[in-house]
């Protein structure tokens, strides 16, 4: 075999084990949703979610959760029953200006 075709098939069998990995990552967090999941759950899977958590890069509801803040905090609302209701983050951008650096307007 040439060193190109040997190139080739240590890169796919990498690609491949990384891939492997992350797939194994995510049934951590995708089973919270169904509980009863977790007990059949691969050993190393949550070896390597506890590995990638830091990184942030599974989780149950990927970025759409995590921009939004959704499940972060609860609140009951008055006329909610007293059932606490999931608040989302919506932190706001605001564009000001300056003439001289120092007086910022909206």
């Amino acid at each position: 075999p040439s060193l190109a075709g040997l190139w080739g098939l240590v890169a796919t069998v990498v690609v491949s084990a990384l891939s492997l990995c992350y797939i194994l990552a995510a049934f951590p967090p995708l089973s919270e949703l169904a509980p009863s999941l977790k007990s059949a759950l691969p050993p190393p899977s949550m070896q390597l979610y506890q590995l990638g958590r830091q990184w942030h890069l599974v989780s149950g509801y990927g970025l759409f959760r995590t921009m939004t803040g959704v499940g972060k905090r609860t609140s009951v609302l008055p006329n909610s029953g007293g059932t606490p209701i999931s608040e989302v983050a919506r932190p706001e951008l605001e564009l000001q200006a300056s003439e001289d650096g120092t007086k910022w307007v909206p």
